[in-house]
């Protein structure tokens, strides 16, 4: 098996051509040489630490026909190293941006727990105080109406946030 491998390709190895023990040279480092002993004609990735730092690649195998015999294979090797990096940080700012909005969300439904909730159950303390001095029959039982009233209400929100939290359709 032959490699030709051009000057490009060598500098982007990063890596000088590596004498091997039987005297002849081979230019791909075993990584590499894994790389493309794989099957397949897909694209496949390597990850390469090299002196300038981590770098990813693409590899591309396709056939070499000379008058419709298959004579080898040609790979097409790319950097894509700023591609993934881009797209990394494409992804950490969605998840960002996602922490975010959740945040403020959760910020919300508190406000709105504080805000609902809270304000019935003073009203409810207040009126059963109330209810606790009052002296007549008639106005214990309206209290009492009143209480029970704001409870359902109390009820019917914390049922209302509990569904919206669940669908996760906060409005």
């Amino acid at each position: 098996n032959r490699i030709d491998i051009n000057t490009s390709a060598l500098n982007m190895l990063d890596q000088a051509t590596q004498p091997q023990s039987d005297g002849s040279s081979n230019p791909l480092p075993p990584p590499w040489q894994q790389l493309f002993s794989l099957k397949g004609d897909e694209c496949r990735e390597l990850e390469w630490g090299t002196r300038s730092g981590k770098r990813w690649y693409e590899r591309t195998r396709l056939p070499i026909h000379v008058e419709g015999k298959k004579m080898g294979w040609m790979f097409i090797i790319q950097d894509v190293t700023a591609q993934r990096s881009l797209h990394q940080q494409e992804i950490s700012q969605v998840r960002q941006e996602e922490e975010e909005k959740r945040s403020r969300q959760w910020a919300m439904l508190l406000r709105d727990l504080h805000d609902g909730i809270g304000a019935v159950s003073a009203n409810i303390g207040l009126l059963a105080e109330l209810g606790r001095n009052t002296e007549t029959v008639d106005n214990k039982n309206a209290l009492f109406g009143q209480i029970a009233d704001l409870s359902r209400e109390a009820n019917i929100e914390i049922r209302t946030m509990m569904n919206s939290l669940e669908s996760r359709n906060m409005t």
